[in-house]
């Protein structure tokens, strides 16, 4: 399923919503290159790449920084540039996003920039233009995955939570990527060591070490290392995902990878414990967002007059239908408006749906309840009832799905659903 979108713009707007010419060109343009392999792998079933083959970033525009973005064709790499405002002469800038298609064209085009060559670019609701010297290449907006979306959602979730555990210069960057596997099965799990003054790779699991399953998926990046001025690595509590950002003079790339090549992100489900507690605050945090395009979640919730956490669920409607994204190299949220409705949050979450037709139906039963500790079960009919415990962020259930995944990918459908029940009382 497609979801077609525009740009950020006005209707009948066409001018376009960023100009501009960057500043380190030659290396930009290989970064640019690296994303369009990014988004084109399949790194769970090579033998898919031909025909799921999709080369798309999304293009966002804003508070001087002119981001891409998109996910491998698994969906379990998330990867981003971040064009910085010292790192572009900027032209014309106005609020935006769209989505295009880096064709093999495209690619030609930017692996042919050469040291002190100009390098533009000119984006609008439906063309992105990018000219070099003399040469011009024209690519069209095309239809975004829905499960982009949902990927979208989980990665801001996810990401806001990270922390970060290892900044390197240049120099200690290219010795530990050249500890990453080069060859072996994409499946393979290694470990990384953060220790700042040693950190390394290997296949022993020490306390505190950062998973790296199917790390061959960083050696995206290793072709720009050499170059780079620094390397961020930033990591959920239990090490299972991480994010590996590269900084150069103007802009910065980063990858993100899931817990495993099979996992993509938009099955995680990290925002839909939050997508249940329905809040009038949203349009307000949206109009705040729109006024700067670029906050700290804790400045943004002193300006809405609201608590961080519920910020935080507010945030996740948001990111549910792709219009918010956040940066973890500054702390910061920022403005991403893929066009859509609340309604999109129902059309991308399954279990969400499944959950609001079971309450509808009468099928929650609270068992008992204590403080912030609950006790129901969900009843399906033809022997299928489901015991549900919650206690404050904690929760289990008797469901298969809990039982193969516990809490790692998001609630099931029927934790869900008497979250649903507790709500609306």
């Amino acid at each position: 399923m497609t979801l077609s979108l525009a740009a950020n713009v006005p209707a009948g707007e066409d001018a376009p919503f960023f100009q501009g010419q960057f500043r380190n060109a030659r290396l930009l343009a290989r970064a640019l290159n690296i994303m369009a392999r990014v988004v084109g792998e399949r790194w769970f079933d090579p033998a898919e790449v031909a025909r799921s083959r999709q080369m798309d970033p999304v293009v966002t525009s804003g508070c001087g920084h002119l981001r891409f973005e998109g996910f491998s064709a698994c969906r379990s790499v998330y990867g981003r540039i971040d064009v910085l405002p010292e790192g572009v002469n900027v032209v014309q800038e106005k609020r935006g996003t769209t989505n295009i298609d880096f064709n093999q064209e495209m690619c030609r085009a930017l692996g042919r920039v050469r040291r002190g060559q100009d390098l533009s670019v000119c984006v609008s609701r439906d063309d992105f233009l990018l000219t070099r010297d003399d040469e011009t290449v024209i690519e069209k907006k095309v239809k975004l995955p829905l499960s982009w979306i949902k990927g979208f959602a989980s990665v801001q979730a996810i990401v806001s939570e990270f922390g970060k555990v290892l900044s390197l210069d240049g120099v200690a960057a290219r010795d530990l990527f050249a500890q990453l596997p080069q060859v072996g099965d994409s499946r393979d799990t290694h470990w990384l060591s953060p220790d700042p003054n040693r950190p390394r790779i290997s296949r022993i699991q020490t306390q505190g070490a950062i998973q790296l399953s199917g790390g061959r998926r960083l050696l995206a990046l290793q072709e720009l290392v050499p170059f780079a001025a620094s390397l961020t690595i930033h990591a959920n509590n239990d090490g299972t995902m991480s994010s590996w950002t590269l900084s150069f003079e103007g802009f910065r790339i980063g990858i993100l990878i899931s817990p495993e090549v099979w996992r993509g992100f938009s099955g995680e489900g990290a925002a839909l414990g939050e997508l249940v507690k329905v809040d009038d605050r949203v349009d307000e945090v949206r109009a705040h967002l729109a006024d700067t395009g670029l906050i700290d979640p804790e400045v943004l919730a002193i300006h809405c007059g609201i608590d961080l956490p519920t910020l935080r669920r507010v945030l996740a409607r948001l990111a549910s239908q792709g219009l918010v994204g956040f940066d973890q190299m500054t702390g910061s949220c920022y403005e991403r408006v893929l066009p859509g409705s609340e309604l999109l949050v129902e059309k991308v979450n399954p279990r969400l749906v499944s959950a609001r037709r079971w309450l509808e139906d009468g099928r929650v039963i609270v068992d008992r309840q204590k403080e912030d500790e609950i006790h129901a079960h969900v009843d399906l009919g033809e022997g299928r009832n489901y015991q549900v415990a919650i206690a404050g962020k904690r929760f289990r259930c008797s469901c298969f799905w809990c039982g193969q995944f516990g809490e790692s990918r998001g609630p099931c459908a029927h934790v869900l659903a008497v979250h649903l029940l507790i709500d609306a009382r």
